[in-house]
């Protein structure tokens, strides 16, 4: 395939991927943009099969968000390319051959993590995350702290300042940076 072309599965015009390239304000990632938008066949962002992404870790989580909230998640990958100083999600960048690298990336689903967090006073909020939950007391008194996964109690009752709950997505970095190993819940779930 020529890289003047647009980006696609196979060789077959039908398969054709149509990718939109999305980045940060990082000069470097503003002037590599330019370059595949001229290189490449590039869409807007409500016609694309695929982003591509030019920035740091911050910024495709911030495009994760995005998506996860517009519902295209399932359906629309992100290829990361870094712009960034950690690059613990991203690509190496380079704009040689981007078709061939997007037809070839394995697809690594990442789900969020949801967390309904309760009050004292009953009121309940949720967010969600793709790479951490972060909930700190909000007193100078411990916070009691139930950790439910799917509804099965894990840490409870936890009297703690704090947890962070890290998705896959966040706990390597976490544990790593903080020197320490990765645990495992009594369930499946990956860290």
């Amino acid at each position: 395939m020529d890289d003047h072309e647009t980006a696609g599965y196979g060789t077959q015009e039908s398969t054709r991927m149509k990718f939109s390239v999305i980045c940060s304000s990082h000069p470097a990632a503003l002037k590599a943009a330019s370059v595949l938008r001229q290189r490449y066949r590039t869409v807007g962002p409500d016609e694309a099969d695929a982003f591509v992404a030019l920035g740091g870790d911050g910024f495709m989580l911030g495009l994760m968000h995005q998506a996860y909230e517009r519902k295209r998640v399932p359906n629309l990958p992100i290829f990361g390319m870094n712009f960034g100083t950690v690059d613990f999600l991203m690509n190496g960048y380079a704009a040689e051959g981007l078709p061939n690298r997007l037809a070839e990336a394995e697809p690594l689903r990442a789900a969020p993590l949801l967390m309904p967090a309760e009050a004292a006073d009953g009121s309940v909020v949720e967010r969600f995350a793709f790479n951490d939950v972060y909930l700190h007391r909000a007193t100078r008194k411990m916070a009691n702290i139930d950790v439910l996964v799917d509804g099965s109690s894990q840490l409870s009752p936890l009297r703690a300042d704090g947890i962070i709950v890290a998705s896959s997505v966040g706990s390597t970095a976490y544990n790593r940076s903080a020197g320490r190993p990765s645990y495992l819940l009594k369930r499946k779930l990956s860290s």
